[in-house]
């Protein structure tokens, strides 16, 4: 298990010179890395020269070369017997101030330590599915280790694309870039990388992997190393290449007031289809699915779509099989995005079961509640597979309040600069049973909920638990809180907490700020080895 907290990119640092070597006062490291067998146990109780040893670990520098790193370990006290014994201490046996890892070597010491190097944790700030049109795309990676240096947490990141008949191309990132969201008015430290996607297939559903070069450790590949993918815990991701633009665009668009189904038309020029506007968005995204069936072959398949929202507010009614997609998610937005807080979608107070398709990005719209308790967004989830975006939404619970099951069955949840109404937080994030929910927020206000497995950049953010797997949500594996703000004055539950194993993946606390303004507030872990 590893827990890497930091307030700050420089922290954790090693020593990256060689200092001259000695001869270890330790004949060996045990096997938990952490005990050693001291060479002459009495000095060590009397001798007033410092007690430490240089250890060379694996690593990488900043071109992704493997090298060897020193760092320097200390012996610190003489271990005791283990109880009821402990009054006494063992016969030659000392503690180190750090862990030694398997492969570490030390002059003149035998390493018996099985104890792994920490692994990095990286989060994408990139969503999954993403629909690229353009040769040049950029990719972005949020990263955080045990032993940061040179004020970068990592030596170096290799980001890689491949499509599915082998092509790849790649480009290696040895410094960081940062980030602003409008929506929390923080930014993000990350590795961000422009790859050129000239020489993949057009049309291709690519892969996008990265190894992560620690400065101590061996190098962590994300396709290898990490959760199978779909799975709202770190993976690969996958998206379109759309770069000759072959794919197809087709438009559809939705007007309560002017709309009609009978004579809408869905088109592949946004003029064309806001001059024929539907009256509900399910007639829509049906038109989207024949036009990219009589264009593009692709049957019963609504995916790469665009519905447009004129502004006003639109009553959402079930569309799954309407909006079917295969690769890409069927998209719907405002047609005016500077019309975001006029342009509404909403439940219209009656429950929405099982209604949206099992890939769907929302963007540039306020999804309001209509009634006290109703299901609104909901695809009837079972696993990771499904997948919800929201991207610069406002969420506004119209004076209804919170409830659990509002955005329901949905999968993987994935929000971008978004942000509440205040004072109006409809927890559309939080946990409902056991069901298929699993928050990812990246730059949002206030919108991560009660089962956020991720969250970079975000504000307004009352807590944090690391939660079991329970149901058809998995294990929360290699979680990555980076540069958000805690802020809750509640005097009972603990703002940032842990009540199930951290997991030899481990868990990143990286540049938060954590606020607690009301009585006995706590930031505790409940964590089992």
């Amino acid at each position: 298990m590893q827990m890497t907290l930091g307030l700050g990119m420089k922290l954790g640092q090693t020593i990256a010179g060689s200092p001259p070597l000695k001869i270890s006062p330790v004949t060996e490291i045990l096997a938990d890395g952490w005990q050693a067998e001291h060479r002459d146990i009495p000095s060590f109780s009397t001798t007033s020269e410092a007690r430490n040893v240089t250890v060379n670990r694996r690593g990488f520098d900043t071109a992704a070369t493997a090298v060897s790193r020193a760092s320097v370990v200390q012996f610190t006290s003489r271990v005791r017997q283990p109880y009821p014994d402990h009054s006494n201490f063992t016969d030659k046996t000392v503690a180190c101030s750090d862990f030694v890892y398997a492969g570490d070597t030390i002059n003149g010491a035998i390493n018996h330590s099985t104890r792994p190097a920490p692994r990095p944790i990286a989060m994408w700030l990139n969503h999954d599915r993403e629909r690229v049109e353009d040769d040049a795309h950029i990719l972005r990676l949020a990263v955080a280790h045990a032993y940061a240096q040179q004020g970068q947490p990592v030596a170096a990141v290799r980001f890689i694309v491949r499509d599915t008949l082998g092509n790849e191309a790649s480009q290696l990132v040895s410094s960081q870039s940062s980030l602003g969201f409008d929506a929390s008015g923080l930014h993000v430290s990350h590795y961000a990388a422009t790859v050129d996607l000239s020489g993949l297939a057009q049309g291709d559903l690519l892969t996008v992997d990265a190894t992560i070069y620690p400065w101590v450790g061996d190098a962590f590949s994300i396709s290898a190393d990490t959760d199978e993918y779909p799975s709202p815990n770190l993976t690969t991701l996958r998206m379109l290449n759309d770069t000759s633009g072959g794919y197809g665009a087709c438009y559809a668009q939705v007007d309560g007031t002017t709309g009609d189904d009978a004579t809408g038309q869905a088109a592949s020029a946004r003029a064309d289809a806001i001059a024929a506007p539907f009256a509900t968005i399910a007639a829509a995204a049906n038109a989207i699915k024949e036009f990219n069936a009589a264009h593009f072959g692709r049957v019963d398949d609504a995916g790469g779509g665009t519905i447009l929202l004129a502004e006003g507010s639109h009553i959402l009614t079930p569309f799954k099989a309407a909006g079917r997609s295969a690769q890409l998610p069927l998209c719907i937005r405002a047609e005016d995005p500077f019309k975001r807080d006029t342009t509404i979608l909403t439940d219209g107070g009656v429950n929405r079961f099982n209604g949206i398709p099992t890939h769907l990005k929302i963007c540039d719209v306020t999804l309001q509640k209509g009634g006290a308790n109703t299901v609104f967004l909901d695809s009837g989830a079972d696993s990771a597979g499904n997948l919800l975006i929201t991207k610069n939404c406002l969420w506004d619970a119209n004076g209804f309040g919170s409830y659990g099951a509002w955005v329901y069955r949905v999968g993987r949840f994935v929000q971008i600069n978004c942000s509440v109404v205040p004072n109006e937080d409809p927890r559309q994030g939080n946990s409902f049973s056991t069901e298929a929910i699993m928050v990812t927020a990246i730059g949002c206000k206030s919108c991560a909920g009660t089962i956020t497995y991720q969250a970079l950049g975000c504000s307004g953010l009352d807590e944090f638990t690391l939660r079991a797997p329970i149901g058809n949500r998995p294990a929360m594996t290699g979680t990555f809180l980076g540069w958000n703000t805690f802020s809750n004055g509640s005097a009972t539950n603990a703002i940032v907490s842990a009540s199930a194993e951290i997991g030899a993946r481990g868990f990143a606390f990286v540049g938060n700020i954590v606020e607690s303004w009301g009585e006995l507030h706590k930031c505790s872990a409940a964590i089992e080895r």
